[in-house]
Parts: structure tokens; C-alpha cells; sequence
């Protein structure tokens, strides 16, 4: 579905990355802070890289004119862009829900997959409250219903863990947990902590090189990248 070949970027954190994600996977990416950040902007298309080539379902998204990866079918954790303060949840769902579809589809088959993946992120209680009336742990939880209603072929979450602790983390783990099997995850995180449950295969970018993916018991969970004092090797 997804796959980088010796990606280099203009920031040195991605110097040689390759990387495939396939149909259904839960992979995970460990690096440093700054290879997290242009990891996500490579697949985003917000970076173009310097070298090397990124596919999508087998396009290539590299060539020149290409913004990317087709948008529509990935999701991002958190979400790429802020949602205007006075829509409501239910709005913005509903819109994510009929957004990029092939033909419109009817307004009732909307409601229902909204308000379903609403009560999956446990949002029912604010379905009709505004953004800017929302607690901040339900942020985190918005932009997982948004992400999920497009229903995407990829999610990719990235540092899933700064605003989503405890009970909001297990409901992440919950709403992946009822994707279709075809659709896929990748996690990128600069700790192992952070991917812990959420991926079945690791690979860990160190120096700006990926490292082939292992499995993800193989990785210490006290593995961490971020800057500070040495830290545990995988």
C-alpha cells in the first residue's frame, strides 16, 4: 500500500529511509523528533523528497506534479488542519463521512456511519457541542472520528501520546480494533512507549537510516529517541 525506496529529504533526520506498509499492517516508525515531523510531511506531500521514491497503492506520488499520497484516503493523527471553533462535532464528522467518496452517497447512510463512529470515540455526549465548547481530552477523540468516518486505506498516527493518555489511549486501541481489516496503521513515535499495543512490526530510524523492521517484541519498550542522555538500544 505504502512504500518508501532510500527516501532522503532536504532535513537530515531523513537521510536513507525505506519503509513499506501493506494492506491491513500495523507498523510502527521510532525516531528521533525531527525524522517523526518529516516523516509525516514526506507522506503527507507537504515535504517533497530530495531523493528516492514514495509510492501509494502502487503510484508513484514522487513524480513531478504529484502532491503526495492521495489525501482522501489517508487519515492523520492528529488531524492536519484546526476544524472551525463553532462547528459541532456531529457537523464535523458528517462532513468528514461524506467527504471523498466516488458518488455522493445518501444523506441517511451519512448519519448513520457518523453518529457510529461517534459513539465509537465516545464523543455521543458532545455530539452537538461546538469545538470551542469541547474539554481537551475529547480533541484527541474528535480527530480520531474525523479521521475514521473518511474511511481511509491508511491512518497514520503520529507522537500518540502528548494530549492521549490513559482511558483516551484504550479507546484509540478500541476504535482501530473495529477498522476493516484491509485498512492500515502506522504509528510514528520518538519512544516505544508510544507504540506499545499499537503496532506488530517496528522500524527504528537512527542517524537519518532506517533500520529493517523487526517485530515489534523484539524492541525494548525503554527505547527512546527524543534528545537527552543515552537511552536504551533496541
Amino acid at each position: 500500500m505504502l512504500r518508501l525506496d532510500r527516501i532522503a529529504a532536504a532535513d537530515p533526520a531523513l537521510h536513507d529511509v525505506s519503509l513499506t506498509v501493506g494492506r491491513g499492517a500495523r507498523d510502527a516508525v521510532i525516531a528521533p523528533p525531527g525524522a517523526v515531523a518529516a516523516l509525516r510531511d514526506v507522506i503527507s506531500g507537504a515535504i517533497r523528497p530530495r531523493r528516492g521514491l514514495l509510492e501509494f497503492a502502487g503510484r508513484n506520488v514522487t513524480d513531478p506534479g504529484m502532491a503526495g499520497a492521495p489525501q482522501h484516503a489517508i487519515g492523520y493523527l492528529p488531524g492536519p488542519t484546526q476544524p472551525a471553533q463553532d462547528q459541532t462535532v456531529k457537523a464535523l464528522v458528517t462532513a468528514a463521512a461524506r467527504a471523498h467518496q466516488h458518488r455522493p452517497p445518501a444523506l441517511h447512510a451519512v448519519e448513520v456511519l457518523a453518529a457510529s463512529v461517534i459513539g465509537r470515540c465516545g464523543l455521543t455526549p458532545y455530539a452537538d457541542t461546538p469545538v470551542s465548547g469541547l474539554p481537551s481530552r475529547a480533541w484527541w477523540l474528535l480527530d480520531i472520528a474525523v479521521a475514521v468516518a473518511a474511511r481511509p486505506q491508511l491512518i497514520v498516527v503520529a507522537e500518540p501520546t502528548p494530549r492521549l493518555i490513559g482511558h483516551d489511549r484504550g479507546r484509540l486501541l478500541y476504535v482501530l480494533g473495529t477498522l476493516p481489516e484491509h485498512v492500515a496503521v502506522l504509528t510514528i513515535a520518538a519512544t516505544a512507549a508510544h507504540v506499545i499495543g499499537l503496532a506488530r512490526r517496528v522500524t527504528v530510524i537512527r542517524g537519518g537510516r532506517s533500520i529493517p523492521p523487526v517485530p515489534a517484541w523484539h524492541v525494548s519498550a525503554r527505547l527512546d529517541l527524543r534528545p537527552g542522555p543515552a537511552k536504551e538500544q533496541p
